[in-house]
Formats: structure tokens, sequence, C-alpha cells
């Protein structure tokens, strides 16, 4: 447990447990340069399937169209650990399906250097996100 917990710091260094149980953790997950809040209540065994997972409007606008998969990784993901590494890698495929569709309406900043002219795939589907006032992913 020691070593998840350590694992868990490393890789996530701005997530951190807000009680001594380890219950409730809050802080930032980080993708292609940016920081999301978020905070996640774990039930006393711990177990991700029984989790619930809040999130600020930004990150839930991000993960909008993809709370099926988000609920299916925290439900199949044996530890916070294991779902965090999941949620990361599907935030960064997001982001960069952002980026690229942002590219495709012409929208790239050439201060960073992005190629409009690059080969870039076509489905881009956005949508938006109706804003609540309870921002959270429920299992």
């Amino acid at each position: 447990m020691a070593e998840m917990e350590a694992s868990l710091l490393r890789q996530f260094p701005l997530l951190l447990p807000q009680n001594r149980a380890k219950t409730v953790y809050e802080g930032f997950i980080s993708a292609q340069g940016r920081d999301f809040h978020l905070k996640i209540l774990l039930p006393e065994d711990l177990q991700m399937k029984n989790a619930r997972l809040l999130c600020s409007w930004q990150l839930k606008t991000i993960l909008n169209g993809y709370h099926q998969i988000v609920q299916q990784r925290m439900q199949h993901s044996p530890d916070l650990m294991s779902f965090m590494m999941e949620l990361k890698m599907v935030l960064i495929y997001l982001l960069e399906r952002e980026r690229v569709c942002a590219c495709m309406r012409g929208e790239w900043r050439e201060a960073e250097g992005e190629n409009p002219q690059a080969g870039l795939p076509a489905d881009c589907g956005a949508s938006q996100w109706s804003q609540s006032q309870d921002p959270e992913i429920k299992t």
C-alpha cells in the first residue's frame, strides 16, 4: 500500500489525500501543460468501483461525451493510481483532439509553431457542455 501511495505521489504530485483514512483526495491532474482541479471520494474499502469523481467545470467540459468511458475506467481500475493513469490518458487524447480540431478550424497559433497544413484527421465532433451546478461524474 505504501508503494502505491509513493507511486501516486510521484506521478500526480498535485493530488493529495485530505484525510488520514485516505478516502478523500483533492488537487490537480496535469496534461498537455494544463492543470485541472478534481476531487475523488473513495469508499471505506478504497475500491474505485464505488468512488465518486468531482471535477471543475473546465475538466467536465473536456470530458463531455466521454462520461461512460471515465465511468468504465473507474469501474475496472483496481486502485486510485490505475484510475488516475487511465484518466490522464483519456485527458491527453481529448486535449490533443481539441488542438487538432482548433487547427482544422483555422484557430492554430503560429507562436506555438503549429502547422495548419499538416495532415489532420477529419473527425472533430466537438459538442458543448451544459454547465450545471454539480460538476460530478457519478458511477
